[in-house]
């Protein structure tokens, strides 16, 4: 699909002031009783709760509406919520200021392990003994045996084949299963400048695979100025991204997050920037700068950049579920916080309703959610998930709707 334009969410985004400390945590990943999971749409959206018959109908379409109509209400912050089980921590992350995206990959290149310029291969041709052998080694590689390709590629190599030999030589390694030796020869091609895009991002893979991780996020911060200095949005875009999950994994949430702004502030100019990025990656960048935003206490860009990632619809709906729960709540969009828990009680996952008993706790109401989910237990009284979600909320209400069916 064509991923739309989202700068006028991106626009909106006004990162915290430098020194603002928050209670935060590094989620990395993807990620009692009270408990509300997915429903069977794989989008969290606000009008498509599953309907059902009896008197509840009339209730489900008004709280439906209500719902809606918050969507079209400038979004302001009205009350402080507990972060969301997945991102809340007793950690500290210091948000920085966002700076231009050159200027904060200057913080990261080390030519020890990547050179930025790139290296001038216009030198003396090569014997004619190593084109013989590079393409009798090519030849071999195409043709699916990489490990008879090797010896003549390392041919090529001695015979002045360059770093033309060396990098089909990291490809045949890498098909033959020689992770090690590929290793070794994209780091030797980063170092002298002669690395392609392609050897770049399979290096930054292993480098990262092996926790290498000052020589990854080197090599990274070099891809992404290389692509810049070449005008290349797209890959620049793409290796901005990358660089901020290296930070991130590499313990420095803060870098990650400014890395994050920054790219999402330059792509509201050029939004050329976010073409490069698969839809997985296109929704994971929203998803991790709403979670930076909202560990900087910014409900508003946390909202936005949510429903940014949820309308690519690849991110498992309970993990978008529990943050616009969260956003929600502390927008005083109390009829949406409500129809997402609808929808949550079809099927109830842990953290979903370990959210609900949280809002519930903080004192936010939810009087329409407990009347139908009463009304859905009446109607069908096996409906688990229905019955964990009031047990907790509403027990007492909860004991009047058994108390009926036992009449």
């Amino acid at each position: 699909m064509t991923l739309a334009r989202t700068s006028d969410r991106v626009a909106a985004y006004a990162p915290p002031r430098i020194g603002h400390v928050v209670s935060a945590a590094v989620v990395l990943t993807m990620f009692l009783v009270v408990g509300c999971t997915s429903p069977a749409s794989k989008a969290v959206e606000v009008g498509s709760a599953t309907s059902g018959d009896g008197a509840s109908s009339t209730g489900r379409k008004e709280l439906q509406r209500r719902a809606d109509a918050e969507q079209l209400v400038m979004p302001v912050i009205l009350r402080e919520v507990a972060l969301p089980p997945g991102l809340a921590t007793a950690e500290t992350l210091e948000v920085p200021s966002v700076r231009p995206l050159d200027v904060i990959v200057a913080d990261h290149l080390d030519e020890r392990h990547a050179a930025i310029d790139r290296l001038d291969e216009s030198g003396d041709p090569s014997s004619n003994d190593a084109v013989r052998n590079y393409v009798r080694g090519r030849s071999l590689l195409a043709s699916g045996r990489p490990v008879e390709a090797i010896p003549f590629l390392e041919s090529a190599i001695r015979l002045g084949g360059g770093t033309t030999g060396m990098r089909a030589l990291a490809e045949a390694c890498d098909s033959a299963g020689r992770d090690t030796d590929a290793l070794a020869i994209r780091r030797r091609l980063a170092v002298l400048g002669s690395a392609s895009d392609e050897d770049l991002r399979r290096l930054l893979t292993e480098l990262v695979r092996r926790r290498l991780m000052p020589e990854a996020i080197a090599v990274s911060a070099a891809r992404v100025r290389r692509s810049l200095d070449a005008g290349d949005a797209p890959v620049s875009g793409d290796a901005a991204f990358r660089l901020s999950v290296v930070l991130d994994v590499a313990g420095d949430p803060s870098a990650a997050a400014e890395v994050r702004a920054s790219l999402l502030r330059a792509a509201s100019i050029d939004d050329a920037l976010l073409n490069g990025l698969s839809e997985v990656g296109f929704a994971d960048l929203h998803l991790l700068a709403g979670d930076d935003a909202a560990k900087a206490g910014d409900a508003v860009s946390a909202d936005a950049f949510w429903r940014t990632a949820m309308e690519v619809d690849v991110i498992d709906p309970a993990v978008l579920r529990q943050r616009l729960l969260w956003s929600s709540a502390a927008l005083g969009r109390d009829a949406t916080v409500q129809w997402l828990l609808l929808e949550a009680a079809t099927a109830p996952s842990g953290g979903d309703l370990e959210m609900a008993i949280i809002l519930a706790d903080q004192g936010l109401q939810m009087p329409e959610l407990c009347e139908l989910l009463a009304a859905r237990l009446r109607d069908r009284p096996r409906d688990a998930g229905a019955a964990r979600m009031l047990v907790m909320l509403d027990p007492v209400r909860m004991a009047s709707v058994l108390n009926d069916g036992a009449a």
